[in-house]
């Protein structure tokens, strides 16, 4: 059986009610996660996202809020990354849409954002959570069911890193911020840059020699943010 959230797209729900039983669930009854089902005695949570809504809540700090509720509500957490996307010459992000005729068309999602942050983000979510890539609607449906009976989907990324089950991250969302913007950023050098510089657009503004003056920003860590902002 899997717990949907009632927020959750008609398409899957009914995918998932013609192949196995489902409970719909409403916020306060499930606060966490869109989808949850028991694996082993584990309680299991999936978080699904469209590409473009993964976007946008890694960068306003909505995702790390969620995240951090299903990490402390969960077993095992998994993050669904649904779409078609990729990268143009210029590095940035291109989200492919369907069209009714089947077609999928291209558009650049975001001239600011570009390719490498966002595999900086997913790097970073695979220190606490498994991460799985699908194309549309109906994947996203039969993977869900497939996970739900013990199957592990081919394309899944799993945890290089195993955490103890602690709160996630800080909800400071200039901390959360800077470590999706700049990749291979530690947590603690970002807090400490924040606390000093005050906000992102500080520290972006700040030369190498300026960011070297917080305690444990080297070379390395001071010129990859000048080069993310700058280049």
């Amino acid at each position: 059986m899997i717990s949907v959230s009632n927020s959750e797209h008609k398409r899957i729900i009914a995918i998932l009610r013609d192949k196995t039983q489902v409970t719909l669930a409403n916020i306060s009854e499930q606060p966490f996660a869109d989808y949850c089902w028991l694996e082993d005695n584990k309680l299991q949570g999936l978080e699904r996202k469209s590409i473009m809504d993964f976007i946008s809540s890694v960068f306003n700090g909505r995702l790390v809020t969620q995240l951090r509720g299903c990490l402390d509500e969960y077993d095992h957490v998994y993050l669904l990354l649904e779409g078609v996307w990729d990268r143009n010459e210029d590095g940035k992000i291109v989200v492919y849409r369907k069209t009714r005729k089947g077609i999928y068309v291209p558009n650049v999602y975001s001239p600011s954002i570009t390719y490498e942050h966002v595999q900086g983000s997913i790097k970073t979510f695979l220190n606490y959570v498994d991460i799985i890539f699908t194309p549309n609607l109906e994947a996203s449906a039969y993977t869900i069911l497939n996970l739900a009976k013990g199957i592990k989907p081919d394309n899944m990324m799993t945890k290089v890193v195993k955490r103890k089950r602690t709160a996630m991250w800080t909800r400071d969302n200039r901390v959360v911020g800077l470590i999706s913007v700049v990749s291979r950023m530690p947590e603690k050098l970002a807090k400490k840059l924040v606390d000093k510089f005050g906000s992102i657009g500080a520290i972006a503004n700040a030369t190498p020699e300026q960011l070297k003056e917080v305690e444990g920003v080297k070379d390395g860590i001071a010129n990859n943010i000048h080069k993310t902002f700058w280049e």
